[in-house]
């Protein structure tokens, strides 16, 4: 991160325009659909907000860990346990993995047979 060339960083801003903001708006709408998916496995006994702020830590410890993906499932685990038991929040968190693992599968071999 220190070592960022702002003028590059800048002019790739400038020349993708104001449509990088579909990528975030994209971004957004993927984490809300985790979190809505989150609310569901636990029979909306968690406020949507605090899902929501539980899968943008959760993914983004999972981009900054060597974990193959698995930096982020304690600091999930953790943060349902405000509302849930460990035993609760642990089913939970390998549910919602384990749907998004075949789901991406899913969607890869739909693409793929397109």
């Amino acid at each position: 991160m220190y070592n960022i060339e702002w003028e590059a960083l800048k002019a790739a801003f400038t020349m993708v325009g104001y449509q990088i903001f579909i990528v975030f708006a994209a971004a957004l709408i993927w984490i809300s659909c985790n979190a809505m998916c989150l609310s569901t496995l636990v029979n909306h006994k968690v406020p949507f907000f605090y899902l929501l702020y539980t899968q943008i830590t959760g993914d983004a410890y999972n981009s900054i860990t060597p974990f193959g993906g698995l930096g982020g499932v304690p600091v999930k685990i953790n943060n349902l346990t405000s509302y849930l038991d460990v035993h609760q929040a642990s089913e939970t968190i390998i549910r919602d993995q384990l749907i998004h693992s075949l789901s991406g599968i899913l969607f890869t071999a739909f693409l793929s047979f397109l």
